[in-house]
Parts: structure tokens; sequence; C-alpha cells
């Protein structure tokens, strides 16, 4: 239930928090989401958002929930606090929405900014909270050619605006990248050489790790995919898996097991840190 620590946590971290108790006290009155919702006055799709923690609160939905379900005293009021601090707050991102940010980007934002600690598998490009402002530039041009220059500074800064918590020590990034992602040509020899030199000086930092795929290597994996861990015991973690017109968030046990053992054997066939380190400094000769 909310205490100081739950109460200094950010929005999507409180409402996956209050989707679990919710989901746990449908199933131990033994209602299937589509008696719930019914019981709820709400739809069967509020009632699976709720759950999800995907769903901006509203404190007289969640009133209904518990009406539902017969939740009263302390049990009842510590949720609909809980409800009340999920609402609160503006985050760290806010000022760039109604711009270029996709709606569905907004929640990995937010997840990410909870996270402690990021295992990420990079097939196609530099990771963004890896790359520098010329490269991230280059993507978003090859990636957008339909917006214009100030949508993609916007872009570009949010993507800086995203590293700081990292660069400040504030997460353990474990990033594994395909050769081929590194030897794919983004704004041209320079721009490369600096990413090349920045990839180097961050993987020198305690808390970040850069592992290289070769090229020649028989991983069995394909796609890229971010696994998100977070401080507290009872948060599950979330597979994050981005595609052209969106992105999937994956939470289910077998589902980030699989990918968990996905990230093992990508680790198994990259090149230990040291040798990753000395093949991307190759890179900046060579380039």
């Amino acid at each position: 239930m909310p205490n100081k620590k739950a109460q200094r946590a950010t929005r999507p971290f409180l409402r996956r928090r209050l989707g679990r108790e919710l989901t746990k006290l449908r199933e131990d009155r033994g209602l299937l989401a589509e008696a719930a919702a019914k019981l709820a006055s709400v739809s069967q799709s509020t009632i699976s958002r709720v759950e999800s923690g995907k769903l901006a609160v509203r404190v007289n939905t969640i009133r209904g929930m518990l009406d539902a379900y017969e939740v009263v005293g302390g049990k009842r009021d510590a949720l609909l606090e809980l409800a009340g601090q999920a609402n609160t707050g503006t985050a760290w991102w806010h000022s760039y929405r109604g711009g270029p940010l996709p709606d569905w980007f907004e929640i990995y934002v937010d997840l990410e900014g909870e996270a402690d600690s990021l295992q990420i598998v990079d097939m196609q490009f530099v990771n963004g909270l890896v790359q520098t402002p010329e490269y991230a530039r280059a993507v978003y041009r090859a990636a957008r050619p339909d917006a214009d220059a100030d949508q993609i500074e916007t872009l570009v800064q949010l993507r800086m605006d995203r590293q700081k918590r990292l660069t400040s020590g504030g997460q353990d990034l474990t990033l594994v990248i395909d050769e081929t992602a590194l030897l794919r040509q983004y704004g041209g020899p320079d721009v490369m050489r600096d990413q090349y030199r920045h990839l180097v000086e961050l993987a020198e930092r305690p808390r970040i790790s850069v592992a290289l795929v070769p090229a020649d290597a028989q991983a069995g994996v394909v796609g890229s995919f971010t696994i998100l861990d977070f401080p507290e015991e009872d948060d599950p973690s979330v597979v994050y898996i981005e595609h052209d017109a969106g992105a999937l968030y994956l939470e289910d046990p077998a589902e980030i097991r699989q990918y968990a053992r996905a990230y093992g054997r990508l680790q198994t066939a990259a090149l230990d840190l040291k040798s990753s380190a000395a093949r991307i400094a190759k890179m900046i000769k060579e380039t």
C-alpha cells in the first residue's frame, strides 16, 4: 500500500502497482474481466487497461471497481489514495507533448526513467541512450523524411534529455550491439567516428557495459529489444519492443524469461568488454 517511497515514484510505477492490486481483488472475487466491467459500470477494455497500468486512472472509476469487489475500510481508503497519487504530478517530458513525440512512446519514457537497470539489444542502430546528437539527427532524418528541422531538433533534444540520468550514474546499462549496426553509416565518416568515440568513453564508466556481437556470430536472435528492471521487488520487469507502427510492452513472466534467455545467448556470442572496446576503437581508425 502507499508509503513514502511509493509517493516519490512516477505515475506509471503507481499505476502498475494499483493495477496489480485491482487484478488480485478481482481474481479473489472469482470474476472475469467481463463480469467485473458490468458490476463496475465500465467497459471491459477499461478494466484491462487499468489493470495493466496503461490508463490514466479516474478516481470515480476506481471507486466503481472497489464497489464491485466489495472493498471497504482501510483497504479501500489506501487504494483510493494510491489512485490519486497515480494522477498527480507532471512528467519531466511533458513539454514535449503535442509535438513529434508519439503517444505510445510516452509510456516508455516514463518507464525508462523509473527503471534502475536496462538491458538493451540493438540490431540496426546505436541505441538512443548512447547516441551523439549528430548521429541522432542523421538517424531521425533517415527514419522520418517528412519531419521538418524543428521536429527533428525536438526529438534530438528529448533523446539528449533522456541520457542525463544515465550519464549521472543513476542507472545500470548493459548494452549489446550487433556489429552490423555500427557498420551502417549515418551522417558520414566524421559523425560515425564521434559516435564510436562516444561508445568507447561510455564503456569506461562503472555502471555501463558495451558488448559487441561480431557480424559473423550465430546468435539466433533477430530484432532489438529492451528489458527494464525496477527498484521495487514487487514491480515486474518489462520488455519493450519498438516497431514501425508503435511498440509492445510485455510483462508476462514467461515472455520476460524468453527474452532474458535471448539476451543471455547474445551476451555469450558477444566479444568480452575489453575486446568489444578494442573493436570499436579500431573502427575509429578505419572510418
